[in-house]
């Protein structure tokens, strides 16, 4: 699926309306989501970037998301009509935040242990055109151990704000924007909505978030140990309240044609010239 987000519709793909809001939180950290379509492969992608003037956190922990389909002239419209992530059961997306697994260590403990992100999709998750989606890192232990020349940390430094790599098994790395989920919808026309979680502030089984469902690691952690002894402590600072959303349109396919159309004339002037 990353592949075919890579893809765009020539012309068709600069014309889609992306449109962002931003919202304070404590002090100086803000949270920007952006989103993007596909309509050639009828994909969709959802991104995130962490602001951080005052070296507040140390990178995104968890989000809670809700991904919906609308019609009309304005986005952020009823969850009915236009476009659809959801075949009226399952959620047509995921959380793709960076995630992992550590090899299986040669010494107890001997099971390995997740590193980064899990996705955190509650019963219930399909509403009208729309799902619920929520990903977060454990946030009750910070674990370190080495493998011979390699150390695995379980906790993820730098998502949201920076472009970044951990070891696993394998490698996992991450962009900036970071990439938070993606998905695919059906329908022609009509607006793909992003929106933070707002309702209880609660990603299951983890409380994470309050005002909204965004929560960032703190400034610093505690050391980390091989058994994941040491908890990091609460709080983590919350995003608050305000609503952090994006939208995107999708116009009709023959609009796209069109627009394609009036490219390749364009093109073919310039040459001539």
């Amino acid at each position: 699926m990353r592949n075919a987000l890579k893809k765009m519709v020539g012309l068709g793909a600069a014309v889609l309306a992306v449109v962002v809001a931003a919202g304070a939180c404590q002090a100086s950290v803000y949270i920007n989501l952006s989103m993007t379509a596909d309509t050639v492969a009828k994909t969709w992608a959802v991104y995130a970037t962490l602001t951080d003037a005052s070296g507040e956190t140390l990178g995104l922990h968890g989000i809670g998301i809700d991904v919906w389909g609308s019609q009309g002239a304005l986005p952020y419209g009823a969850w009915t009509g236009g476009l659809a992530v959801n075949d009226g059961t399952d959620p047509l997306g995921e959380i793709v935040l960076p995630s992992g697994v550590t090899p299986t260590f040669p010494a107890t403990p001997k099971a390995a242990w997740n590193i980064g992100f899990t996705e955190q999709t509650r019963p219930g998750a399909v509403v009208g055109t729309g799902i619920e989606l929520m990903g977060a890192m454990q946030p009750s232990t910070h674990r370190q151990r080495a493998i011979g020349s390699v150390t695995y940390n379980n906790i993820l430094k730098g998502v949201g704000e920076t472009a970044g790599t951990a070891p696993a098994a394998g490698t996992i790395e991450w962009d900036h924007p970071v990439l938070v989920a993606e998905g695919m919808y059906t329908g022609d026309v009509g607006w793909l909505n992003v929106s933070v979680r707002k309702d209880d502030g609660l990603i299951e089984p983890w409380r994470i978030g309050q005002a909204s469902s965004v929560s960032v690691l703190p400034a610093s952690l505690p050391a980390p140990s091989a058994g994941g002894v040491d908890i990091i402590p609460p709080p983590f600072i919350p995003m608050a309240g305000t609503d952090y959303r994006a939208s995107v349109y999708v116009p009709e396919p023959a609009t796209l044609a069109l627009l394609s159309l009036g490219g390749l004339s364009l093109l073919l002037r310039r040459k001539r010239r």
